[in-house]
């Protein structure tokens, strides 16, 4: 960042936040998936048999997720060797609309715009901290957060900015986390964009200012602004924290989501649930049942919020397990035992269990099949194909029987799948993107 005005240690709940940079982070779960409600699914069919690779793009430097690799120890629980909740960014994310890849870095701290046909560079908007979640887009522009306390618009077809958003008069008031610097009103929400609005979360430490917003999305004018972790953040000082379940002790971090009616607005905690707001308002309602993870998503059958993976005894269950909350009561009606993983297709729920990838009937639960799928950590449907990402390559599946259609190579742990336009991407954690095509 350029304005060092303020910088503090803290130590949080989940550990020290200055900690060294690890190694190249284990595979998890992949953070942007299609639309609002983040479904995954698409009825484009892409011809299977004849994909191959078009281009690669390789960014000189890896990701650099917020949270490196899987928790070593949860202290709560007494448990060793979770997969991270918080793994949302463990490669570049990206969306692919029209014959352009937009790509959200968090090495080079900026949006970069690819040639959907020849992955060369067309542009790039630099912020001053790294852009953790996918893009979103809407009437030619382009939306994205940054670490540096800052939501963005800029113009699709040229980068050039459109406007710049902070909720805080000091965005530049920063923390040292993991070699760097990363500002107290860090959006790691992304910017969602729906019936004329751009939403965006804004805050990084459960017990300091945490913000959500809602702008109009032409101009950035502010429509709303809420202000959170008001008492938490006194708390602090007086000794009498109150981290209630619908005002204190936020922390915003994943792709928020919102249902199709604009009634509510959904937004990831990493280890906590995800919480509900009123989505005109942005009041409000409430934890969803269950735990946190980063994996959440709005099932297109019958507007379940899916989130997961959720562990340890403290958030009501005692193992690893998805949870499906009624998106309006926000209270679980299933749960899947041990996956870390969800989709939802076709009157079939895809589940990440351990090591393995199962299909299971939506509406009796009975398993139509399971595969073999090593450190799977994306899958999105392209029609009738189940698309996994693994380590090194990406699986085509047949979603009616789990027959191999297709594997595709890939340079590191694919955490990120886009289908757009007759063409797959797929995003490693080695920060390589490979785009496959007939």
């Amino acid at each position: 960042m350029k304005h060092l005005i303020t910088m503090r240690l803290a130590l949080s709940r989940y550990g020290l936040l200055f900690a060294a940079a690890l190694a190249a982070p284990a595979a998890d779960w992949p953070a942007h998936m299609a639309n609002n409600q983040r479904i995954g699914v698409t009825t484009e069919q892409l011809p299977d048999a004849a994909l191959v690779e078009k281009w690669v793009f390789a960014s000189p430097v890896p990701p650099q997720p917020a949270w490196h690799r899987q928790m070593r120890y949860d202290a709560s629980n007494a448990k060793n060797g979770e997969r991270s909740q918080r793994a949302y960014d463990s490669a570049f994310n990206l969306i692919s609309v029209g014959s352009d890849v937009f790509i959200a870095s968090s090495a080079e701290y900026a949006v970069i715009c690819l040639d959907a046909g020849t992955g060369t560079e067309k542009w790039r908007f630099i912020t001053e901290g790294p852009v953790r979640i996918a893009p979103s887009f809407a009437n030619g522009n382009i939306y994205f957060g940054s670490d540096d306390g800052r939501a963005y618009c800029v113009n699709a077809a040229t980068g050039a900015e459109v406007w710049r958003y902070s909720p805080a008069a000091s965005p530049d008031t920063v923390i040292p986390h993991n070699l760097d610097f990363v500002s107290l009103t860090a959006c790691r929400t992304g910017v969602l964009v729906q019936n004329g609005r751009a939403y965006a979360g804004f805050g990084f430490l459960p017990w300091d200012t945490a913000y959500l917003c809602a702008l109009n999305a032409d101009t950035g004018a502010e429509v709303f602004k809420k202000t959170f972790n008001t008492a938490s953040k006194n708390g602090t000082i007086t000794g009498a924290a109150d981290f209630s379940t619908t005002e204190n002790s936020l922390t915003f971090e994943g792709s928020m989501l919102a249902l199709a009616d604009n009634s509510r607005l959904f937004v990831p905690q990493g280890r906590m649930s995800p919480l509900s707001f009123d989505m005109n308002t942005g009041t409000a309602q409430g934890r969803m049942a269950g735990a946190g993870g980063s994996w959440v998503l709005v099932t297109p059958d019958n507007g379940r919020l899916a989130a997961g993976p959720a562990y340890g005894k403290q958030y009501d269950q005692a193992a690893t397990r998805f949870v499906e909350d009624n998106a309006v009561t926000r209270t679980i009606v299933a749960a899947h035992d041990r996956a870390h993983a969800l989709l939802v297709s076709g009157g079939l729920s895809f589940l990440f269990i351990e090591n393995k990838v199962q299909a299971k009937n939506r509406s009796t639960a009975a398993v139509v099949w399971t595969k073999d799928a090593e450190r799977a950590s994306a899958m999105i449907t392209g029609g009738t194909t189940l698309y996994v990402g693994m380590r090194n390559k990406v699986l085509c599946l047949n979603t009616a029987d789990g027959s191999l259609l297709k594997s595709l190579p890939a340079t590191g742990d694919v955490f990120c799948l886009a289908l757009a336009n007759g063409r797959l991407f797929a995003s490693t954690t080695r920060g390589v993107i490979h785009c496959y095509g007939p």
